[in-house]
C-alpha cells in the first residue's frame, strides 16, 4: 500500500482495548522501521495519555510533547456533548462559565494548570473582582467541574481538582395569601 502506521495497543481501567495510530508518512520501508522505532520509545508514555508531535508530523525538528490547552479541550467537549444531543442552553451556559474562567487564564494554558489552587483563585476572582453572585458562581464551577470530569475520563488529566461550591444564604420564602 506504501502508507505505514505504527499502532499501540492496550487496556484501559475497564479492560477496553484501546488503540493509537500513529502515520509514519512514508512510502519507504527502512524509514518507516526508524520511525516506528522512534514511536515505541514513547510507547509506555502515549498508554499513560501523553500526545507527541513526532518530528516527521510537523516542519522536522524533534519530537516533542503536545500539551493540551484549556481550549482545545473546551471546542472537543461542546462537540462532544452537542453529537450527544444535550441542548443548546447547556451548551452555551459552558461557554459562559468557560469565558469567565478566561477572565482569569489564558486559553492557550495547559489543561493540567487547573488545580486546587487555580480553583480557589478563580472562586474569589468570581465574587471580588466580576462580581458574581454565589449562585452563578456555583453554576460555573459545576460546568467546570463536569469538563474535568470528562477530561478525566478521557485521560487528558491525571488528577481531578478538588471543587467545593460556595456557600448560598438561604433566602426566606414569601408565601401570597389567598386575600392578596
Amino acid at each position: 500500500r506504501g502508507k505505514w502506521f505504527s499502532r499501540i495497543q492496550w487496556r484501559d481501567k475497564n479492560s477496553r482495548m484501546r488503540e493509537k495510530q500513529i502515520p509514519l508518512r512514508t512510502s519507504d520501508k527502512v524509514a518507516a522501521h526508524k520511525r516506528n522505532a522512534e514511536v515505541e520509545k514513547y510507547e509506555k508514555d502515549i498508554k499513560d495519555g501523553l500526545s507527541f508531535d513526532f518530528s516527521w508530523l510537523k516542519d522536522g525538528g524533534n519530537t516533542i510533547i503536545r500539551e493540551r490547552s484549556i481550549s482545545d479541550t473546551v471546542d472537543e467537549y461542546i462537540i462532544v456533548r452537542r453529537i450527544e444531543g444535550i441542548r443548546e442552553s447547556t451548551l452555551e451556559r459552558i461557554e459562559v462559565a468557560v469565558k469567565s474562567l478566561y477572565t482569569l487564564v489564558k486559553k492557550s494554558s495547559r489543561l493540567e494548570s487547573i488545580n486546587d489552587k487555580l480553583i480557589e483563585r478563580y472562586k474569589r476572582h468570581c465574587v471580588e473582582v466580576l462580581g458574581l453572585k454565589p449562585n452563578t458562581v456555583n453554576i460555573n464551577l459545576s460546568k467546570i467541574r463536569a469538563l474535568l470530569n470528562w477530561s478525566l475520563r478521557k485521560r487528558y488529566i491525571k488528577d481531578l481538582p478538588h471543587i467545593e461550591m460556595l456557600q448560598v444564604d438561604q433566602s426566606d420564602v414569601d408565601y401570597l395569601r389567598s386575600e392578596e
